[in-house]
């Protein structure tokens, strides 16, 4: 792939260099067009990618690459308010003071008048806490965003595939336990690639006998799991932390937030299969012969 890529944010198109976007890897740009997802991203143009954001602010953003992580403001607030500035940088993950934006132009205020934000608040947004809290919830919360846009769709369709199948076979297939195992191989640091996705199914008249388990896959068009590296979401599910943290603490916290993340992931997934409850678990289990197992456990109860 050419170094070259075009950012379509809310129209406007922005021609730049993945180099340029990867200088910082802690931000969306930097995380999505990181070597390792490339291969994963999937685009009507291959060269092209549309953020639905504002295209004025984002003129100010994608200065921040070109210039080595520094943000050149506006002489003049016309075309945005500080606001909107503010919450693209904070969409798009750029560090920033919030000291250097300036206030809008507007009639004198009383330098008396109390703050309206509270402590807390303000306790919330200073640089230390952020390091330890909030920047963390938001990074980990983009990886699962990135992960849910890469592969939920044919998570859902797995699932929706298996209650089909289910209520085919009668109703006496159905539940109480289903269980959808999704099988890789994996060659050390290599991609991960899916092989098989088979649906394991109880008897309710025959107890806990299974009834045998059934191919999926075949259903499925190829070109949406053959060529497809998997090993972002074998990453996120088995709680990989991305970053290298100099200190056991924050490599700790780190895990902590990204197994909140995962349950709400899973969660996710549930409701929109209608139902919170519909997902009892998602595990991942690695095997002998370079392979591991996604064992993704299905209430059938809840598809009677």
């Amino acid at each position: 792939m050419s170094d070259r890529v075009v950012l379509n944010v809310g129209g406007r198109r922005f021609v730049t260099f993945l180099s340029t976007l990867r200088q910082f890897p802690d931000t969306v740009l930097g995380t999505m067009f990181a070597e390792d997802n490339m291969p994963m991203a999937k685009t009507v143009d291959p060269q092209e990618y549309f953020f639905d954001r504002n295209g004025d602010v984002f003129a100010v953003i994608i200065e921040f690459y070109r210039n080595g992580g520094r943000l050149f403001l506006p002489d003049k607030w016309e075309k945005f308010t500080r606001e909107m500035l503010a919450a693209e940088l904070d969409y798009f993950q750029i560090p920033h003071d919030s000291s250097l934006l300036p206030n809008q132009p507007g009639p004198p205020t009383d330098s008396l008048k109390p703050p309206t934000d509270s402590l807390e608040h303000l306790a919330s947004t200073l640089p230390a806490s952020k390091r330890y809290l909030s920047d963390l919830r938001s990074l980990c919360l983009t990886r699962a965003h990135r992960i849910m846009r890469l592969y939920g769709n044919f998570l859902l369709r797995l699932f929706w595939l298996g209650i089909e199948f289910s209520h085919s076979r009668g109703p006496t297939e159905i539940g109480p336990k289903m269980r959808l195992d999704l099988k890789f191989s994996e060659d050390g640091a290599g991609p991960i690639f899916l092989q098989t996705a088979s649906l394991n199914l109880t008897r309710r008249y025959y107890g806990d006998r299974s009834p045998g388990s059934q191919e999926l896959l075949a259903r499925v068009p190829s070109e949406e799991w053959q060529e497809v590296d998997w090993s972002a979401l074998i990453s996120f599910l088995e709680m990989e932390p991305e970053t290298s943290r100099e200190s056991p603490y924050l490599r700790g916290k780190e895990e902590g937030v990204l197994k909140w993340v995962r349950d709400e992931f899973v969660l996710a997934l549930a409701k929109a299969m209608g139902d919170a409850q519909a997902l009892q678990n998602i595990l991942v289990d690695r095997t002998s012969n370079h392979r591991c197992v996604v064992r993704i456990e299905i209430n059938g109860d809840r598809f009677q």
